[in-house]
């Protein structure tokens, strides 16, 4: 029988397995030998980490009243490509100097994944209440945590990750960021959230053209 597994699935296992290697560095053990209290600190994790995938994977749609005047968002909000001119754009909260756009969705509380598919991205979250007019600072400090990929290669991990899975765990303080085709997990930044938290997607500039293809927000994956 096919045992059909998602990545969020797949994602539960490399955290156990981080965790396990941390429990083993501070008890300073070799890896080889477990006692009965690391067994059961292991099985701790396993329990606490494994995550549902109904609870979890969640319907994302892009607000067009926060996108960045180039940006061209489809009928059903799961689309976002940069175009080469402004667009004519009401006096709403969009960001105007960072092209990028913002989920409807905000979390106050609780698990969240969702995945998009893109060569040339910037991915992550956001505080409900960011600085979005004039120049703004996009860091951790200011209410942003993204990663950023240019030309399939220029991020710190220098790996081609065209289709990134993004988890959000509010309460633990948590967004991490997987390489779902290589089934590998990119970065993963710690903070203490207070606000409302939203996707933030930037389908990076046109670049004259040839970075016209959109960005996707898109079904969760899942592996045979």
């Amino acid at each position: 029988m096919a045992l059909s597994l998602s990545f969020l699935h797949l994602f539960s296992y490399i955290m156990c397995f981080i965790g396990a290697k941390n429990i083993l560095r501070k008890t300073n053990c070799e890896e080889a030998y477990l006692t009965t209290d690391l067994a059961c600190n292991l099985a701790w994790w396993c329990h606490y980490l494994s995550l549902a995938p109904e609870d979890c994977m969640i319907d994302i749609t892009l607000d067009p009243n926060t996108a960045h005047p180039r940006l061209v968002i489809s009928v059903d909000g799961k689309q976002v490509f940069c175009g080469e001119k402004h667009q004519v754009v009401p006096d709403s909260p969009e960001l105007n100097r960072v092209v990028c756009a913002l989920a409807r969705e905000g979390f106050d509380c609780g698990r969240h994944y969702w995945e998009v598919g893109r060569t040339d991205w910037d991915l992550g979250i956001a505080s409900r209440s960011v600085c979005r007019k004039g120049k703004i600072t996009v860091s951790p400090a200011h209410g942003y945590w993204f990663l950023s990929l240019r030309d399939q290669t220029d991020y710190a991990f220098r790996t081609d990750a065209s289709r990134i899975g993004v988890f959000l765990d509010y309460e633990k303080g948590i967004v991490s960021f997987y390489n779902v085709d290589a089934k590998v997990l990119m970065y993963t930044f710690n903070a203490r959230f207070t606000d409302v938290i939203l996707p933030f997607f930037s389908p990076c500039t046109n670049k004259s053209g040839k970075n016209e293809a959109p960005l996707i927000i898109c079904p969760v994956s899942t592996i045979e």
